[in-house]
């Protein structure tokens, strides 16, 4: 099952790191100037072999609904799962609009909204993919939200989009989601995986009353409950029984990016946890992925330090979708360009800075 796709993921050649770093301690700007960027730049030297291409970016979308919504955790019902879906096709999501403005291709996946909502049968730029494994996960306090056989499914649906848009041209994959009631079983996992109580882990998502938080840490306490009696604790099993469809499908982004040797770019709190799970099931994907921002969740400047990536902005934002990871990526574009095109001290005959310790 599960052992056979991590099988087949590479560490990355950490000499390709050091060659680039090279490069840009030879570039004619103050030492480290451009700062995280040129970690991520030296990371996708690794990736791509000392050969980064032109960026291409797609963002992909998982969509999915939580049966955990009963238990009074959201401001709204998940029948906004599907309506905000929708609104990927006609472009007026908050994603769709800043990625247009940047260049960067939109797909929605529906991986398991609890509706009738028919899409595509291939990933197709702003319209649903129909690859619904199921209509919505189950509730969390009470049971697994996936059978195991769902939760690979959802893998395997994030691995596949990865290998389809990597044969289209697209070399970055921005990681994006949809779904009421996520952050639930986002701050449970985290609660598991960090060691920690639901306080540290549970924040008030799209918003919510003093009750209705309470009630998400109650409802993420039962829920972590429950999963430690289990004698599985693998990072697969808790996945399929804490997290939720589109969460296993991002996972299966970054497994995917690892497998198919392309960078993936983490976006806020239900897709850094994502990005964790996915590096506890195997330590190699760290290499693959890239950070963006940090969330305004709770706990989520941990998540990022779980996996030694470094956010590149701060800015409070909590929309998800992707929208902090699209904003990585004009930055990045630039970056590389810097990269690429700038000076180095010996063409202009300049002595080279020197790094002090």
């Amino acid at each position: 099952m599960i052992d056979n796709i991590l099988k087949k993921i590479e560490k990355i050649d950490e000499k390709y790191i050091a060659e680039a770093q090279r490069h840009w301690l030879s570039i004619a700007k103050p030492l480290n100037g451009l700062g995280v960027l040129e970690g991520d730049i030296a990371r996708m030297n690794a990736i791509f072999k000392g050969e980064i291409p032109e960026i291409k970016g797609a963002l992909v979308v998982m969509c999915s609904d939580h049966g955990v919504v009963q238990e009074g955790v959201t401001q709204t019902n998940k029948e906004v799962t599907a309506l905000v879906a929708r609104n990927f096709e006609t472009g007026k999501t908050t994603a769709s609009i800043m990625a247009k403005e940047i260049g960067v291709d939109v797909f929605p996946v529906d991986i398991g909204i609890d509706c009738e909502l028919y899409g595509k049968d291939r990933l197709t730029v702003d319209k649903i993919f129909n690859n619904k494994i199921a209509f919505g996960c189950k509730n969390i306090a009470l049971e697994d939200a996936m059978t195991k056989e769902e939760c690979l499914k959802a893998i395997e649906c994030g691995i596949d989009c990865v290998k389809t848009l990597k044969s289209r041209g697209y070399n970055l994959i921005v990681t994006g989601e949809m779904g009421i009631g996520n952050t639930t079983p986002s701050a449970t996992l985290a609660t598991v995986i960090l060691d920690k109580n639901a306080e540290q882990t549970t924040g008030k998502g799209a918003g919510l009353s003093f009750d209705s938080y309470q009630k998400k840490i109650a409802t993420v306490e039962s829920a972590v409950k429950r999963f430690k009696k289990q004698q599985d604790k693998s990072a697969f099993y808790m996945l399929s029984s804490l997290g939720g469809l589109e969460i296993a499908g991002m996972v299966g982004l970054f497994l995917g990016g690892a497998i198919h040797k392309t960078p993936v770019l983490i976006d806020g709190f239900i897709s850094s946890i994502s990005a964790v799970v996915a590096t506890h099931m195997c330590e190699d994907v760290k290499g693959y992925v890239l950070a963006s921002h940090v969330s305004n969740e709770s706990c989520a400047k941990e998540l990022l330090d779980e996996i030694d990536v470094k956010p590149v902005v701060n800015g409070g934002f909590c929309v998800g979708e992707g929208t902090g990871a699209l904003m990585y990526v004009p930055m990045l574009k630039m970056a590389l360009k810097v990269y690429e095109n700038m000076c180095t001290f010996d063409e202009i005959n300049l002595d080279r800075y020197k790094e002090y310790k």
